[in-house]
């Protein structure tokens, strides 16, 4: 699967109200949806709409907000070892957010 793929797949569903959340199954492909979620975000694949549908299929828990730059931090390592570039940066910008 693509990234590009799933991508297109999720922007088509959050065009169609997101009546599937299992839009996100980590257990798919073995990852944690936290983390799919926080992707999705910190690339602009979806928006709040989308996670505040989401959120009424699936509790996320309290303080999802707060806790989304450290899910972020796992794609971004993943992008820093497949895709260099500009990532180095990003993790830096990310670490320090989040106090490190």
């Amino acid at each position: 699967m693509t990234t590009a793929g799933f991508a297109d797949r999720v922007a088509a569903a959050a065009g169609s109200a997101v009546r599937r959340t299992e839009v996100l199954d980590g257990g798919a492909v073995g990852t944690v949806r936290r983390v799919d979620l926080a992707y999705l975000a910190w690339t602009d694949t979806v928006g709040e709409g989308f996670l505040n549908r989401y959120r009424e299929r699936r509790e996320l828990g309290d303080g999802w907000a707060g806790r989304r730059r450290v899910y972020e931090v796992v794609p971004l390592l993943e992008h820093l070892r497949v895709l260099g570039g500009r990532y180095p940066g990003d993790l830096r910008a990310t670490l320090s957010d989040l106090g490190y």
